[in-house]
C-alpha cells in the first residue's frame, strides 16, 4: 500500500508538470463536430403569436379582369334637324300649264264666235257658244283641280272673273238666238269682250310669273 501511494503521488506531481510544460491546444487542433449536426441555435423568422405576417411587396404589373369591356367613350347626343318647311308655291307648274293650255282653247272659240256670229251665221253662231260655254265649265275645273299657288292668287282672281262673265256671255248668246232677241245677243256680246280683257290679262301675268 506504501508503494501503490508513492506512485499515485508521483503521477499527480508529473501531470501538473505537464499542465505548465505544455503548450495551450491551438484551435484548429479542435475537431469539428460530425457531419448534420447543427450546433449553432437557429433563429426563428415567424412572427410573434397573434401578429399577421407582413405581405411582401407585389411588383408584378396587374392584368385586365378577363372579360370586362372597356368603357365607351359617350358620344354627344345630335341636335334634330329642323323639319323643312314645304314650298307653298309647289303646285306653280301644274297650274300655269293649265292656264296656258285651256287659256288657247277659249281664245281660239271666241274667234271662232267672233266670225260666225259676226257674219250673221245663226246655227255656227248657237254652236260656237255652246261649245264655248262647255270649255269655260272644263277651264273652271282644271283649275279647281290645280289650284293656284299664293304667289298667283290675283292672276286666278283675273282669270276666275273671266270665265264668269264667258260663261254668262254665251249663255245670254244661246238664248238671244233662240229667242230672237237682239237684245240678248248684245249683252252676250258685251260680256264676252270684257272676259277677254280679263283673260288676257290672267295669261300674261302667268307667262311673266316666276314663283
Amino acid at each position: 500500500c506504501g508503494a501503490a501511494l508513492a506512485m499515485c503521488a508521483t503521477c499527480s506531481c508529473l501531470l501538473v508538470a505537464l499542465a505548465v510544460v505544455l503548450p495551450p491546444v491551438p484551435t484548429s487542433a479542435v475537431k469539428s463536430p460530425p457531419r448534420g449536426i447543427n450546433t449553432t441555435k437557429a433563429v426563428s423568422t415567424d412572427p410573434p403569436a397573434g401578429t399577421a405576417a407582413p405581405k411582401p411587396p407585389s411588383t408584378a404589373t396587374s392584368l385586365p379582369t378577363v372579360g370586362r369591356q372597356p368603357t365607351a367613350t359617350p358620344y354627344p347626343t345630335p341636335t334634330n334637324m329642323p323639319t323643312p318647311t314645304a314650298n307653298p308655291n309647289a303646285g306653280y307648274p301644274e297650274y300655269t300649264a293649265v292656264v296656258a293650255s285651256d287659256s288657247q282653247t277659249i281664245t281660239d272659240n271666241m274667234t271662232s264666235g267672233e266670225q260666225d256670229c259676226g257674219n250673221d251665221k245663226l246655227s255656227s253662231c248657237y254652236s260656237d257658244m255652246q261649245i264655248l260655254d262647255s270649255n269655260v265649265h272644263i277651264f273652271r275645273a282644271d283649275i279647281n283641280a290645280n289650284p293656284a299657288p299664293p304667289c298667283l292668287m290675283d292672276v286666278d282672281s283675273s282669270l276666275r272673273t273671266a270665265l264668269q262673265l264667258l260663261d254668262e256671255g254665251a249663255q245670254a248668246g244661246m238664248a238671244g238666238i233662240d229667242q230672237n232677241n237682239p237684245t240678248l245677243v248684245e249683252n252676250a256680246g258685251t260680256d264676252i269682250t270684257e272676259a277677254s280683257a280679263y283673260l288676257r290679262r290672267a295669261a300674261y301675268y302667268v307667262r311673266m310669273a316666276h314663283c
